[in-house]
């Protein structure tokens, strides 16, 4: 399951996908992002903010015979941690991707309670950049479900006003020679 589906959650979700894992569940509150997860293949996207549970869905696709569950949170607001700690079946994996840059709580005798494992990550093994530049390369990755904006250097206020609201814009990419203020549509 992937919490949060902005660059980070998506590139997760594609990375997942193409190590055959699943059922991958997107979960995000964004309807464009929830769409986004489904065109890189996520088996199941799903909107928190409506009322449906990431993890009683991923439970539900899993069947009868679950595997453990393994879940990457990419949102980096607080409490969204220990949410997690409450909702996750026994013996799950929680992958702490999204920086809180704030104090946050958590109740850790929850997690031990259900013998849940946290990891944190900040840094990845520098092979890993090649081979995603190699993914993308070969369209094994589809960069184009992430991109849904360009601007050149006149254009980078707007591009990062419009970055902090996530129903409109997921990436934007920065083209130095493109003429103007504004944001455009990909591939113009």
């Amino acid at each position: 399951m992937v919490v949060g589906c902005g660059p980070v959650g998506l590139g997760a979700v594609a990375a997942l996908l193409e190590r055959g894992a699943g059922p991958v569940v997107a979960s995000d509150p964004s309807a464009l992002r929830r769409a986004a997860a489904a065109r890189l293949g996520a088996h199941a996207v799903v909107d928190p903010s409506g009322g449906e549970d990431p993890v009683a869905h991923c439970a539900a696709l899993a069947g009868p015979r679950p595997r453990p569950m393994v879940v990457v949170n990419c949102v980096g607001l607080p409490g969204m941690l220990n949410r997690l700690l409450h909702t996750v079946p026994r013996g799950a994996e929680i992958l702490q991707i999204g920086g809180v840059m704030t104090d946050d709580v958590i109740r850790p005798v929850v997690g031990i309670y259900k013998d849940v494992t946290v990891r944190m990550c900040l840094t990845y093994p520098p092979r890993e950049f090649g081979a995603t530049l190699d993914r993308l390369a070969d369209g094994r990755i589809d960069a184009a479900a992430l991109v849904t904006g360009e601007a050149g250097f006149g254009g980078l206020g707007e591009a990062f006003a419009s970055l902090r609201r996530p129903e409109r814009h997921i990436k934007v990419l920065i083209r130095p020679g493109l003429p103007g203020a504004g944001l455009l549509p990909p591939g113009v």
